[in-house]
């Protein structure tokens, strides 16, 4: 019985309960010709017929009637795990999990995110990390000193052991300014934008991390590398941004949360005549966590506030017309 497919013995069950293939099958979702080729090698299996067809019924063979009880049993057992397999309660878990996800959604969602989540699910230990953007996400996931990575580091390929979900794209449509910047006014030449001094932000720079995807994207077409001052948080972006002629490369979702945290940065479109990068948000995780519910939970939890992270269009007009997040899960 060791080499037996269990969904192979309900579909047997199934079979004989309804006395009809066609229905058995549409009970397993699967087609009646699925179902008899998965019935036939059930019958090379257990090296017996198993039923045959008589007087419009199908009939057990004397070893299919002596086992049938224990078919129905391992079948009900199995119904029975995978029901409950993924049944969770988060008022009841206590479990300690550690995230790592990019800030550029901005820090209002984040803080609604951990709101959500603590309050579904008031014992759970949460810990926010900011990922590396690159190996080190990977090493640390495999080491367990993090759970889940959301930022736009994509791992290799043949990386058996981690699972990765794209979870949604981010469009690098504007450029966050002072409202006061003295060369940018509602418009942004790309000549101006090589001109200018840039901010990055730290995770772009850090060891291991790769490079900026808009440097990339500029050397690639045969443009010098923009001039760049490393920053190490948004918050610290910002300040900048009022309080300089300093720019950041971004997307709507960002240009909107810098926008709403400094009345002094406004958001201006990038030059149409360049094809500007899109940034993947991945979501990454072990193969340890895969299956373990409080886990599955919130990967669930992630997935459905990275996708309603909507890029809603930002303002504009002459004083405040319109940024970038590389995100997750660009992802």
């Amino acid at each position: 019985m060791k080499n037996v497919d269990i969904k192979q013995l309900a579909l047997f069950c199934e079979l004989i309960e309804s006395q009809s293939l066609t229905e058995a099958a549409s009970r397993m979702n699967i087609t009646p010709s699925a179902a008899s080729q998965a019935l036939t090698r059930l019958r090379n299996v257990l090296n017996d017929d198993l039923c045959v067809r008589e007087k419009n019924r199908y009939q057990l063979t004397p070893y299919a009637d002596g086992a049938y009880g224990v078919f129905q049993q391992m079948v009900e057992l199995w119904k029975d795990v995978s029901n409950n397999a993924w049944m969770f309660n988060p008022l009841e878990c206590d479990s300690h999990i550690i995230m790592s996800c990019y800030d550029a959604f901005g820090e209002t969602e984040l803080a609604e995110l951990y709101r959500s989540i603590t309050r579904k699910a008031p014992k759970l230990g949460l810990d926010i990390h900011a990922p590396a953007n690159g190996p080190a996400d990977v090493d640390a996931l495999r080491a367990g000193a993090v759970d889940v990575v959301c930022s736009h580091y994509e791992p290799p390929a043949d990386a058996r052991d981690l699972y990765r979900e794209t979870v949604k794209h981010f469009h690098i449509t504007h450029c966050c300014v002072a409202v006061d910047h003295p060369r940018i006014g509602d418009t942004l030449s790309l000549a101006q934008y090589q001109a200018e001094e840039h901010l990055l932000i730290t995770f772009l720079k850090r060891h291991g991390g790769r490079r900026s995807p808009i440097d990339l994207e500029l050397e690639a077409r045969g443009f010098p590398p923009r001039k760049t001052t490393i920053v190490n948080s948004w918050h610290l972006c910002s300040e900048l941004l009022a309080r300089t002629d300093r720019l950041v490369t971004t997307s709507r979702q960002q240009a909107r949360q810098l926008e709403r945290s400094n009345p002094r940065i406004r958001s201006v479109p990038l030059p149409t005549d360049f094809e500007w990068p899109t940034m993947p948000v991945n979501m990454i995780w072990h193969q340890r966590t895969h299956n373990s519910k409080p886990h599955r939970w919130l990967r669930l939890q992630l997935r459905e506030f990275l996708s309603a992270v909507a890029e809603e269009p930002v303002a504009s007009g002459a004083a405040h017309s319109p940024l970038g997040a590389v995100g997750q899960g660009t992802r």
